[in-house]
């Protein structure tokens, strides 16, 4: 399996607004990848007939996965709204 890596500080010293959300994106399409790479590990692992304990561990990995996506999603959209908030009340 390959080794997790952090990818939510690349970018944290950026001082150019449009590379930031350059990295922002890449972020997000490294975080679906994985998801996607995951739920093809489940699936070669239940073709191959692999013992349930395993295939229960890769699909939490999986969940926690997926959590972490959601939780970046819903953060991106409560700061887009708090702006365009702000905008609108200035």
């Amino acid at each position: 399996m390959p080794e997790a890596v952090d990818y939510r500080r690349q970018g944290a010293s950026s001082s150019q607004p449009g590379e930031l959300r350059g990295r922002k994106i890449m972020k997000h399409l490294v975080d679906i990848r994985e998801l996607n790479e995951q739920a093809k590990v489940i699936d070669d692992l239940k073709k191959l007939g692999a013992s349930e304990g395993t295939i229960n561990q890769e699909i939490q990995c999986y969940q926690q996965l997926e959590s972490v996506a959601v939780n970046y999603i819903r953060r991106d959209v409560c700061k887009k709204l708090r702006g365009s908030s702000m905008r609108a009340a200035s």
